[in-house]
């Protein structure tokens, strides 16, 4: 038996914890490849047009499995509690995504993962999904824990320069045209944004989506360590970025920032020289 994994969306978020969990359980997981222009081209024709570039991509991946694996694995995030108990809630293409493959592909089992801590907590979610397997509670909690215990938070890096995007954008070398290779070869020293993921902040009560509170957790650090410049990074068109990266402005309000929003006829040649003019930009600035 083989359980699919798109490599798109949620799955930047969870890879280690879905590694580790899947691994204790001994089950079987196929990942699609890394993205193309193919998936991207593919996935555009199975979606509406108004639908979002990462959406896309993640539908195309999706396509790539349903022939070679016997479920395809998917997360509803629905509702979960920061570790100050305030609710946060996934961003509504997040919550809506199985449903919209459940209308496109219905020649595939598929093994939807709830979260909505409103009902019950993350880990009796995980077992009302794999228990249909013959596992007991005992061992799917177990494999939960210890994948939990596997996946905990990372040293923070150093760097000059703070990307803020969502992984799956930033990991994603066809999404992102190559952004973070492409500074590396530069020499640039940067951090993402996604080495904040899972942290939180009292001081910002607003902005309530869960996968988009670590965005603005790296942009808080920013200002309190006088980092040189951010770049932002987003696919076209989401709904709910534009009011992170207006959050973004007014937190860093006297940092040099960078927009990029990617869709599908960006030019990568055009993107590299607005990068260019950036760095030199700042350092200028630092002369």
């Amino acid at each position: 038996m083989k359980i699919g994994i798109p490599k798109g969306l949620y799955f930047y978020y969870h890879k280690d914890f879905l590694l580790e969990f899947f691994d204790n359980l001994k089950l079987t997981v196929l990942f699609s490849s890394d993205t193309t222009q193919k998936t991207i081209a593919e996935g555009s024709q199975l979606t509406p047009s108004e639908i979002c570039l990462s959406t896309k991509v993640f539908f195309g991946h999706i396509k790539e499995l349903v022939a070679n694996c016997d479920y395809l694995f998917l997360i509803r995030l629905v509702k979960k509690y920061s570790h100050n108990k305030r609710p946060l809630f996934g961003c509504p293409k997040f919550i809506g995504l199985p449903d919209l493959v459940k209308a496109v592909f219905n020649n595939i089992k598929i093994l939807e993962l709830v979260i909505d801590e409103e009902l019950k907590n993350e880990e009796e979610s995980y077992y009302e999904v794999f228990k249909k397997f013959g596992f007991s509670k005992k061992e799917i909690l177990n494999a939960y824990k210890k994948a939990k215990e596997k996946t905990k938070e990372k040293k923070l890096e150093k760097g000059d320069i703070l990307i803020i995007g969502h992984p799956y954008i930033l990991f994603d070398s066809q999404l992102s045209l190559g952004l973070l290779n492409i500074l590396k070869t530069m020499g640039v020293k940067f951090i993402t944004s996604f080495q904040f993921f899972g942290k939180d902040l009292d001081k910002e009560k607003e902005i309530c989506w869960y996968y988009h509170r670590h965005l603005l957790v790296a942009a808080y650090w920013a200002k309190e360590n006088n980092i040189s410049g951010i770049i932002t990074i987003n696919t076209f068109p989401c709904g709910t970025q534009p009011i992170i990266d207006e959050r973004i402005k007014k937190i860093c309000s006297n940092t040099n920032i960078l927009q990029i929003i990617i869709d599908e006829h960006t030019q990568k040649e055009a993107f590299i020289t607005r990068l260019e003019s950036f760095l030199d930009l700042i350092k200028i600035k630092k002369k």
